[in-house]
């Protein structure tokens, strides 16, 4: 009896810690979310090559944007619906491809620079694409996004990659410290985030 009293104490904790912290629930879906997403945007590249990158770049933008949804439509102040953040991210997923693809000749000189840069890219991108949507709402504070993403993406990748095969290591750092980042724009931007 003592034992099951204290097991089901500790589930109602952990689920009252759940549904107060907003940023907790963000970064968790950007943790599945950004691993699902650079899993299926590899995949794609090796299958398919420079249209698998491309395709890729799309799929990862928008199964990440879906797990990102999941927590967003939670915000008292979110104005943008899923199927506009989920289409603006592909987009951005897409359009960020060609460059971060170019930008990994600098990772066979220096591995670890080489992914700051690319994520940097692919962060940037995508958070600009996604500003769009954004700016009507936040105005300039939306560009507290597009920085977040940046550092997201930058400090992601590095975390999230091993340097030889340049492979997504599923549950590693990287997405973490991008929802974190990210979830740090949106409590900026919207100052209240969750309901009660």
């Amino acid at each position: 009896m003592h034992w099951t009293a204290r097991l089901q104490h500790t589930q109602q904790t952990g689920v009252a810690i759940w549904r107060r912290y907003w940023l907790l629930r963000w970064t968790t879906a950007n943790m599945v979310g950004w691993s699902l997403a650079l899993v299926a945007a590899v995949l794609l590249l090796r299958v398919f090559g420079l249209w698998g990158a491309i395709i890729g770049g799309a799929v990862a933008g928008a199964i990440a944007a879906y797990a990102q949804s999941l927590m967003l439509r939670q915000m008292k102040t979110w104005h943008v619906s899923r199927q506009r953040w989920i289409l603006s991210s592909a987009l951005g997923g897409a359009l960020a491809t060609l460059p971060v693809y170019l930008l990994g000749f600098v990772a066979l000189f220096h591995a670890q620079f080489g992914l700051l840069l690319m994520g940097a890219m692919f962060g940037g991108i995508v958070g600009t694409v996604q500003y769009y949507l954004l700016n009507d709402a936040y105005e300039e504070q939306a560009l507290w996004w597009v920085l977040a993403s940046i550092i997201g993406g930058m400090l992601c990748a590095p975390l999230t990659f091993t340097t030889a095969l340049l492979l997504p290591v599923i549950g590693s750092l990287g997405p973490v410290v991008f929802g974190l980042c990210t979830g740090w724009a949106l409590i900026t931007m919207n100052r209240t985030v969750y309901d009660d």
